[in-house]
């Protein structure tokens, strides 16, 4: 829209300097030309790199293709690809037109040059092992981060909730949980008095069928498809509720790496290198943040989030297939120790468990 807009009231700027319009419509045709195939390369670079990615890295690493970069670049091509064409129509109705029209054409080239540029060297950067590692590892730490914020403190046991009134079924296909909208569901529990349960953490498959969610109390009476529209669910894992995705990605790096295939044990040190990252980063937070309470205590919204033992389990999947990688068996145990070290000690046995199986 804006570059109609533009292509349609720019040529009607008649002050200031003149070009001959014939002249500057050959211009803004081959511009329109050009930005056909420019077009095409946003697309083919990410055909190539999610390809790339699947096959070597993991198939559920998207960062390339859902990187906004990726989608400004097509919506800015698309956008000066129909400024020339609307331009062009425009100025074909006059003799003469402002020099405005030409400068402008060339800059917006210019910037489509510049992040095609930069296109092309995050499409680099996403192909390499290193570069993908540290982007896994900080997305991963930033939603941690964001997630638990606060320091460990022993929690009493909860409280136990009314008896379940109503169960909502998931009514469609199976779809993989991606964020849960907290808000709208904590302020339906308060307004009517119950505690709502997820059946499913944010990164879990929803079956066919399965119970998505649980009303304790009073039923607050909604229909089903209002409660269900608070579940953002897609193909995909993302890193917006999902703690454990990180661990997920760096696992299918470090498991391939490890492959007869690949034979590649340094990538897989590296990957236990994030991991350990991340394993660090929650070793001593307040994991027990699965439960949205009101200003009085009462729970209103109960999810089942990951706590310790599965955080640890989650960095220590590659156990099984450390046999013939010496290399990467040492990382993991130094990863264990540094980290029982750090931790409060009733979170010492899991990461003792894990260190024993492999001494």
């Amino acid at each position: 829209m804006a570059g109609v807009i533009l292509g349609v009231l720019l040529p009607t700027i008649h002050s200031g300097p003149t070009v001959n319009a014939d002249k500057v419509t050959g211009i803004l045709q081959a511009m329109a030309a050009g930005l056909v195939a420019l077009t095409g390369l946003v697309f083919s670079l990410l055909s190539v790199v999610v390809r790339h990615v699947s096959t070597n890295l993991s198939p559920r690493l998207m960062l390339f293709r859902d990187h906004p970069l990726v989608w400004h670049a097509l919506g800015l091509f698309v956008g000066v690809l129909l400024f020339s064409v609307s331009a062009s129509l425009q100025v074909s109705h006059d003799r003469r037109m402002s020099l405005v029209v030409p400068v402008v054409a060339v800059l917006l080239v210019l910037c489509c040059m510049a992040v095609g540029g930069q296109l092309q060297l995050r499409a680099l950067s996403a192909v390499q092992f290193e570069s993908v590692l540290q982007r896994v590892t900080g997305e991963g730490l930033q939603l941690l981060a964001r997630l638990y914020p606060a320091s460990y403190d022993a929690a009493p046991a909860p409280a136990p909730l009314p008896p379940v009134s109503r169960a909502v079924s998931w009514p469609y296909r199976y779809a993989l949980l991606q964020q849960v909208d907290l808000p709208a569901l904590s302020a339906l529990a308060e307004d009517h008095g119950c505690t709502i349960v997820l059946g499913y953490r944010p990164g879990v498959t929803i079956p066919f069928r399965g119970t998505a969610l649980r009303v304790h109390g009073p039923d607050p009476g909604v229909p089903d498809a209002e409660l269900l529209g608070a579940l953002d669910v897609g193909v995909d894992r993302t890193f917006d509720q999902d703690p454990l995705l990180a661990f997920r990605l760096l696992n299918d790096i470090a498991l391939r790496a490890l492959s007869t295939a690949v034979n590649d044990p340094y990538t897989a040190v590296r990957a236990v290198d994030g991991m350990a990252d991340l394993l660090r980063a929650v070793a001593d937070r307040d994991l027990d943040i699965g439960t949205v309470r009101d200003d009085r205590g009462r729970p209103l919204v109960v999810a089942p989030l990951p706590g310790w033992p599965r955080f640890v389990a989650a960095a220590t999947e590659i156990l099984p297939y450390l046999t013939a990688a010496p290399m990467v068996r040492a990382r993991v145990l130094r990863m264990l120790d540094e980290t029982a070290a750090a931790v409060p000690p009733d979170r010492r046995a899991e990461l003792t468990a894990a260190a024993g199986s492999l001494r």
